[in-house]
């Protein structure tokens, strides 16, 4: 039997399960992305929409960064043993995970899907 993991995920954690040669391990990985936060567009505190706007635009690609560097962490926790890897948790963090893995070419893992309903 080989090895096989499975991924809890949304954008604050994962927590990956993998069992292997009837050892099971589990590993916790944190996000360091906070709670989106949602401008009004509204003139407020004497910032003008239009700084407002760049500040928005800011925030998101530092979540995006953020983002890409935790689903990294993810993926090398999980790579280098081939086997299978299920991954599954609300929202979009799971499909996320799973374009990440297909941008690394090297990583190694042999059969990813992700679970919609439990």
């Amino acid at each position: 039997m080989g090895r096989m993991a499975g991924i809890w995920i949304d954008h604050r954690e994962a927590v990956l399960v993998s069992i292997e040669n009837g050892e099971t391990s589990v590993c916790l990985v944190e996000s360091a992305v906070g709670r989106r936060v949602r401008s009004s567009g509204c003139r407020a505190g004497g910032i003008s929409v239009a700084q407002s706007i760049v500040k928005g635009q800011t925030a998101d690609e530092r979540r995006k960064h953020r983002l890409h560097t935790f689903y990294r962490k993810v993926i090398e926790k999980v790579a280098g043993k081939p086997g299978e890897v299920f991954i599954f948790g609300p929202g979009e963090a799971k499909h996320e995970l799973i374009k990440e893995v297909e941008k690394m070419k090297g990583s190694h893992i042999i059969t990813i899907s992700a679970v919609e309903n439990l």
